[in-house]
């Protein structure tokens, strides 16, 4: 008799596993990974500077891109965004062979257009105007050294249009004037 029993409860569960309606599959979100250079400026593109000056940073994206052939309006791929994150950060020169992460406090950063985060990286927030996303900001400049302004530490320069819709847009980019694409060195005497 328990022999059954366990037999019919075992038919059950599997009766019931066959009338259960299907899990969800999961559906990778569209992700659109766009090569759009010199969308980053230092706005003098001096690379020597003094004690107190400022150095001042410009993100300028058209909201019109061309990917695969084909001209996309980023902000309405993306559900109808109307800001854009670069993820930026300011390093030193030490005498190592890696440089010196510089955490900077809300009193070092001056906005002129957009928001600037500065609780990790720099986190600058351009907002859509008309046809582009803009966002300018400078550094005041508190000690001497070799510094430069790159994305996270030898990671390509690139940007990120903030989703409502769950797709994903990234832009691959680099500093307009610069030398070296995914960083801006600078001196501070």
């Amino acid at each position: 008799m328990m022999k059954l029993s366990t037999f019919s409860w075992s038919l059950v569960f599997l009766c019931a596993g066959f009338c259960c309606p299907e899990e969800d599959e999961y559906i990778e979100p569209a992700t659109y990974t766009i090569e759009a250079p010199e969308l980053i400026e230092i706005k003098d593109s001096r690379t020597n500077y003094t004690l107190n000056d400022t150095i001042w940073i410009k993100t300028e994206v058209p909201v019109n891109l061309e990917h695969n052939g084909e001209v996309l309006n980023i902000s309405k791929v993306a559900g109808n965004s109307d800001r854009l994150y670069a993820y930026l950060d300011l390093y030193q020169q030490t005498g190592f062979e890696n440089p010196t992460l510089l955490s900077l406090s809300q009193n070092e950063v001056i906005i002129r257009e957009g928001e600037v985060s500065t609780s990790s990286a720099l986190i600058a927030t351009a907002f859509l105007n008309g046809q582009n996303f803009q966002s300018e900001f400078g550094i005041v400049l508190k000690q001497p050294g070799e510094f430069f302004v790159s994305s996270y530490y030898q990671q390509p320069l690139n940007l990120y249009v903030d989703s409502n819709n769950g797709v994903l847009v990234y832009l691959l980019t680099t500093f307009k004037n610069s030398d070296e694409p995914d960083l801006f060195r600078f001196t501070v005497e």
